[in-house]
């Protein structure tokens, strides 16, 4: 049998070729340019392309759909439109595949109870094909995200080219482990846990991506401490927080008397710690008024569709939608048991909310004791309603935490994760 070159080996084991990388070492960085890629563009996504369009090493964006050349009076009409709109310093650079997105997106609203027959995975899939022939005949680094980076991984591996990974939440064994114990607490709540229906091809994908990877990217030292599961050897791991929207220039007082004004944003989920917040909520009543805002699986899980009934309920809104709101509550709440680095939490934080939520969000990495939020464990009931207690008890307390809310915001501008990201692409780059 004839012998495999590294590139081969590198495809079929999964191994992370360092040995490869020598054909850019020294290289000026022009020649070291990233290709990112990214179906549905989250804030954290927009944040790192425009990074590397700043300092010119951003060679194309992949994505599915971009709306900026859609009129804004048709983007206001569809919230989904404006949400998929790139930052003008990315837009040169993006390339689209926007038919099976369309399709997964029209059927999903079209049909009854927002089912699709073309699943979120097969999209991530159809794009990650797409940059691997791409990356095959273009000098480019790469920079992917979980579940949609394997194929570009194998390509830029045949040739050479560094791979580098984000990990936006934590590993999914860990998640995998946290969920199950979690389901055996609350078995009412287990439909509302995606992670343990998993297909064993999915997690198979992913392992191959973490060992394909050159360098590891994550928000939060949770997710860090995750990665300590995956079974195999890692590139190095780094910590670089998301960043917060500017600051309010003012707190609002919200109009709620004497009572305190929480609000929840996220998923109907228990990985979010909801029916915590929902059972520490009712042992306060009358003394603290709950809002929702999140979309769930409301018609085949009981939990949920009582707690609707008894809390006020926005199922969705636009994020202008969703910042008005927050300046009118007190405090964010948010015992999640399993995350990354919620972006919900930074943006209570720069509407001048108080956060309540576990070492299991990112809000570690943003802000530390008696500023910002309280940090309690995840899982504790009790822990949160305590938390609650003492913010209706203590209102220079919650007024102290709101106040210093504002400047952690003012220390952890989005300018300052797009400098660090910059510096680790760089050094990436050049090692």
């Amino acid at each position: 049998m004839p012998a495999t070159g590294p590139g081969e080996a590198d495809r079929r084991t999964g191994q992370r070729g360092r040995g490869r990388r020598m054909s850019i070492e020294g290289a000026p960085m022009s020649q070291g340019r990233v290709v990112m890629s990214h179906p549905t563009q989250n804030q954290n996504v927009k944040q790192a392309a425009v990074a590397l369009a700043e300092i010119g090493l951003l060679s194309w964006f992949f994505t599915t759909i971009e709306t900026s050349r859609i009129p804004a009076g048709v983007r206001r009409r569809v919230p989904l439109m404006e949400s998929r709109r790139m930052p003008p310093e990315v837009r040169a650079h993006v390339r689209t595949a926007p038919a099976l997105e369309a399709v997964r997106l029209a059927t999903r609203y079209a049909l009854p109870r927002r089912s699709s027959p073309i699943t979120p995975d097969r999209v991530y899939r159809s794009l990650d094909r797409r940059v691997a022939t791409y990356v095959r005949d273009h000098p480019s680094a790469t920079y992917c995200y979980e579940d949609g980076a394997v194929q570009t991984f194998e390509a830029a591996a045949d040739h050479g080219k560094v791979r580098i990974y984000e990990l936006p939440i934590g590993y999914w064994r860990e998640h995998r482990d946290i969920m199950e114990e979690e389901a055996g607490r609350r078995p009412e709540w287990r439909d509302t846990l995606p992670a343990l229906a998993e297909p064993e091809w999915k997690k198979e994908r992913k392992d191959r991506e973490l060992a394909f990877a050159d360098e590891v990217i994550v928000p939060s030292s949770f997710t860090r401490r995750t990665l300590g599961a995956f079974p195999g050897d890692l590139g190095p791991v780094h910590v670089v927080p998301y960043g917060i929207p500017p600051p309010v220039a003012e707190l609002l007082e919200p109009s709620a008397g004497r009572r305190l004004r929480a609000l929840y944003v996220g998923g109907l989920t228990q990985r979010k710690g909801l029916a915590d917040v929902l059972e520490a909520v009712r042992s306060l009543h009358p003394h603290v008024e709950l809002t929702i805002i999140g979309n769930g699986p409301v018609e085949r899980v009981p939990v949920l569709a009582s707690a609707v009934r008894e809390f006020r309920w926005i199922r969705r809104l636009r994020h202008s939608g969703v910042l008005a709101e927050m300046r009118r509550h007190h405090v964010l709440v948010l015992p999640s048991l399993f995350e990354g680095l919620a972006l919900v939490v930074g943006e209570a934080l720069s509407q001048g909310m108080a956060v309540i939520a576990t070492d299991r969000t990112g809000a570690p990495d943003l802000f530390g004791p008696d500023e910002g939020g309280v940090i309690v464990p995840p899982s504790s009931p009790l822990a949160l309603r305590q938390a609650l207690e003492s913010l209706v008890r203590n209102r220079s307390r919650l007024e102290h935490l709101r106040r210093s809310a504002l400047d952690v915001a003012a220390r952890n501008p989005w300018s300052r994760y797009r400098d660090r990201l910059n510096d680790l692409v760089a050094n990436a780059l050049t090692a």
